[in-house]
């Protein structure tokens, strides 16, 4: 869009070639003259944004949200995000800079603060994040180191003081076997913490798949888990115990303890 004081230039050119007599060739200079003018105009409020679409390397566009500004920077190929992904607040700031494959995060991906420094550098798979989040403070300490595997927050949370000390968790999973087949009854495993945490969820998973999670139904504050027994009694597979809940720094904590059963009535 042009502002009013283009709109005002534009009409007092229009104004004076219908009130003037002109020669054709005055004519046709004054209309390449208006040509060039627009143009110009346009070109300016196309990267009013800031610097950053102002040096587009081969490969990249810039994206402009409705109310044009500069939104994303974004490296493309076969009409997919391939490359390098860059993506502005509202304000000019940069907020993430990302490495994309066929319109998926597929390796680092940084967050930024609006003073510059980073908050969050993560790694992708296909989408997924994977490996370690580390997360900072606005004055570049760090915070936290997550663990990911296929986007699902792994054991091994890290979390850090103001001095740089570590923060230790001390709270660890308790599981106890509820063995009623010899009275024709079930078997289960209460699952709970040794000390108290808050919204708590517990749920199960296969040795052979630590990632995938069968939810236990609560009982208070403990989790109750029916375990699947062979026909003759025995139990089949040893199995996962999962705890994750928030802490107080707004991380997902993950515990997780292989629990093997001796099996048998």
């Amino acid at each position: 869009m042009w502002n009013p004081l283009t709109l005002n230039k534009i009409g007092y050119i229009v104004n004076q070639i219908s009130t003037k007599k002109m020669t054709m060739k005055f004519l046709s200079i004054l209309i390449v003259s208006i040509t060039c003018f627009l143009v110009s105009c346009n070109s300016k409020n196309g990267s009013k944004e800031g610097n950053a679409a102002d040096s587009l390397k081969a490969g990249e566009k810039a994206v402009y949200s409705e109310n044009g500004k500069l939104h994303y920077i974004v490296e493309s190929k076969d009409g997919k995000s391939n490359g390098r992904v860059r993506e502005y607040t509202s304000d000019g700031k940069l907020y993430m800079d990302a490495i994309y494959k066929d319109d998926h995060r597929n390796g680092k991906c940084t967050f930024y603060f609006k003073n510059g420094k980073p908050f969050s550098v993560c790694y992708y798979i296909n989408g997924a994040k994977d490996s370690i989040d580390t997360k900072y403070s606005e004055d570049g300490r760090i915070l936290a180191i997550v663990p990911y595997k296929n986007d699902k927050v792994q054991p091994g949370l890290k979390e850090f003081e103001k001095d740089g000390s570590e923060l230790i968790e001390t709270a660890s999973l308790q599981i106890k076997a509820i063995n009623h087949l010899s009275r024709g009854g079930k078997y289960y495993l209460q699952v709970s913490l040794s000390e108290p945490r808050k919204n708590v969820k517990f749920y199960a998973s296969p040795e052979s798949y630590p990632d995938s999670r069968q939810i236990l139904k609560m009982s208070g504050k403990e989790g109750i888990l029916e375990v699947p027994v062979s026909a003759s009694g025995f139990v089949v597979k040893d199995i996962y115990i999962n705890a994750e809940y928030k802490t107080s720094m707004g991380n997902t904590r993950r515990l997780q303890k292989l629990y093997k059963f001796s099996g048998g009535k």
